[in-house]
């Protein structure tokens, strides 16, 4: 099994929605406007939990291929992942729209 406490950085995409279609990016060539899916609350707190029982002390940023401050639940999220990781540093990216 691989060793969670060796990580230094997390990403983590909530949801698959994403307002833009930037040259550099991969959703320039999927749609990711229609049909937004979400990862699941289980399946984030599998994640967050697993990183807290192994130390996890890096950083956790919600962000990868999507718009995270267009999903409605992020602060339930943040919310969640700050119980969990109580020594992580939360990281949000945003294209700023």
């Amino acid at each position: 099994m691989f060793d969670l406490s060796t990580l230094d950085l997390v990403d983590c995409e909530v949801s698959s929605y994403c307002n833009r279609k930037c040259w550099h990016c991969p959703n320039s060539v999927i749609d990711r406007m229609a049909g937004p899916r979400e990862m699941g609350w289980r399946v984030f707190g599998d994640v967050a939990r697993d990183l807290a029982v192994a130390g996890f002390h890096g950083i956790f940023s919600f962000i990868r291929y999507n718009e995270p401050l267009a999903y409605p639940l992020l602060g339930l999220r943040i919310s969640r992942a700050r119980q969990e990781l109580m020594h992580a540093t939360l990281q949000i990216s945003t294209n700023g729209d």
